[in-house]
């Protein structure tokens, strides 16, 4: 399954996140379609071990191969500027929801957990000295998500 995306080729990305508050401008996007594998998806009614809460539970494959590769240029105590690509394959999400009812009997749905497995994903850079210190930050990152 594939799936076209239309992203304008430059552009500009605010990041406000307290330690970093920067504009990053990106330029000569280039990116594959997103190609999809749907063929280990699941869906089925459980219970969870921790706390035996009735779920439903959905694996959903979402990316088989996807790069992206794009020039930047940001400015963070100085001037940062390169080349670089990420490349995503096998990246699945599971996700468990659940119903609660409120005390007036109105029945909705919630989200119990969501784990999304990026591991792999790589971070490449057209500098070594670059690319090995934006991999720190970037392999810290899958793990958090």
């Amino acid at each position: 399954m594939n799936w076209d995306l239309d992203w304008s080729k430059k552009g500009a990305i605010e990041i406000a996140s307290f330690p970093v508050y920067a504009d990053v401008f990106y330029s000569e996007l280039v990116h594959d379609p997103l190609k999809i594998n749907i063929e280990n998806a699941a869906l089925n009614y459980t219970h969870m071990i921790v706390d035996d809460a009735p779920v439903v539970y959905a694996e959903i494959p979402v990316i088989k191969h996807w790069s992206l590769s794009f020039h930047y240029l940001y400015k963070l105590l100085w001037w940062h500027e390169g080349d670089m690509m990420l490349e995503v394959n096998d990246m699945h999400a599971i996700c468990t929801t659940g119903l609660k009812a409120t005390t007036d009997g109105h029945i909705f749905p919630y989200l119990h957990d969501l784990t999304i497995n990026i591991e792999g994903a790589k971070l490449y850079h057209n500098s070594w000295w670059a690319e090995f210190w934006y991999r720190q930050g970037f392999e810290l990152s899958k793990y958090i998500i």
